[in-house]
């Protein structure tokens, strides 16, 4: 196990945004999710925040969340779907987008007044749930992140292009900055994963680091860019959530 200490230069601290009620959603979230736990809000110490690439809530996602709440004690974990962003696009970090899933945590903060906030991020939701851990700090107590394409410029040229919505996107690196010390982070990559390669993931554990932020970088031997089913990632959540024992909720 590799702890290291965290950051970068901070960027902005974004707001809340409008629910919308629909299919799918509840009425008391601005944002699609599946819940899966306690029933009542008093019940939970831990609640695991899942963020959605914007694939849709698919079956992995949902057994992953499901096994959380069974293996960790006390605990929720829910699933949350982000907006598609303009131009139909499921890999832009937008600042609307940013500010839904932050005001969806916001809502999950209230619901659950006991619990720790942790939250996981898979793949563009990994270089989502970075951002607004970036700029919603006050939200969330641990940060994991899977196959993250956190050094976005770079990953984007590494797929053969860029992604254009008309809105700014915002680098994780960038919002790095904006992460309180108290964090804590685990960020895992496959060693062979061609999709968003090793080094995005190192440059921002790197950068935590330098912040004084305690991450636990991990690379994991024989896997590609799927690993949200991997064991470790539910062991990086637990650990996790073990460190944050007996510290108060933010």
């Amino acid at each position: 196990m590799r702890w290291a200490n965290s950051a970068l230069a901070a960027l902005l601290l974004l707001g809340g945004c409008a629910q919308l009620p629909g299919p799918g959603r509840s009425a008391a979230t601005p944002l699609p999710i599946e819940v899966y736990g306690p029933k009542r809000g008093s019940d939970v110490r831990t609640v695991v925040a899942i963020v959605d690439g914007g694939d849709g809530m698919n079956a992995e996602r949902s057994a992953f969340a499901r096994n959380a709440s069974q293996q960790l004690p006390d605990s929720a974990a829910v699933t949350i779907l982000p907006p598609i962003a303009g131009g139909g696009s499921e890999e832009t970090l937008s600042i609307g987008r940013i500010r839904a899933i932050g005001a969806t945590l916001a809502v999950l903060r209230q619901r659950y007044p006991s619990a720790r906030l942790v939250l996981l991020g898979d793949a563009t939701g990994a270089a989502l749930a970075a951002d607004v851990a970036g700029t919603h700090h006050a939200l969330i107590d641990g940060l994991v992140l899977l196959s993250c394409p956190c050094t976005l410029p770079e990953w984007r040229e590494h797929n053969g292009g860029t992604v254009s919505t008309g809105a700014p996107d915002l680098d994780p690196l960038l919002t790095a900055g904006g992460i309180e010390p108290d964090m804590r982070a685990a960020i895992l990559v496959g060693a062979s994963d061609e999709r968003t390669p090793v080094r995005f993931s190192r440059a921002y554990a790197e950068a935590l680091a330098l912040r004084g932020i305690a991450t636990d970088f991990r690379v994991l031997p024989g896997q590609t860019h799927d690993i949200l089913g991997a064991p470790e990632t539910l062991d990086a959540v637990r650990r996790i959530v073990a460190s944050l024992s007996g510290l108060q909720p933010t």
